[in-house]
């Protein structure tokens, strides 16, 4: 279990991590003031509770959110209230404090949704899987 908690971690947050200029947490600090990207489909079409936070990548694959404060478990609960709303159902959730790690399903479709604190702020990652 704790296997499978670490590998969708590094699923949900390793494709950001790559490319620092992406990655909000990069040893270079957060990207530049207006790096604000807009919102792009299919994230569009899920209602996500992006309106507090600060898109910062938003591509077909995968959509990053920066969001102010250190609760990640209340700010995923509007990334679940929306998926669930939008047909999607949890089939794991291998979270533990301060982290959150869920995978989600829908018409064969597999979305890894990740969560994590640091600096008062949460970053929230969502990936389309191939899988």
């Amino acid at each position: 279990m704790r296997r499978a908690a670490v590998a969708m971690l590094a699923l949900g947050l390793g494709w950001t991590a790559g490319c620092g200029a992406l990655n909000p947490f990069s040893d270079d600090g957060p990207p530049p003031i207006g790096s604000a990207v807009p919102l792009t489909p299919p994230w569009t079409a899920w209602s996500l509770p992006v309106a507090s936070g600060t898109v910062t990548m938003s591509e077909p694959e995968s959509l990053t959110v920066r969001h102010p404060g250190s609760d990640v478990e209340a700010v995923l609960g509007g990334y679940r209230t929306a998926l669930e709303t939008a047909g999607w159902t949890l089939e794991a959730d291998t979270s533990v404090p301060g982290v959150v790690n869920q995978s989600w399903a829908k018409d064969g479709t597999s979305l890894a949704v990740s969560g994590l604190s640091r600096n008062d702020e949460v970053k929230v990652s969502l990936s389309i899987l191939p899988f």
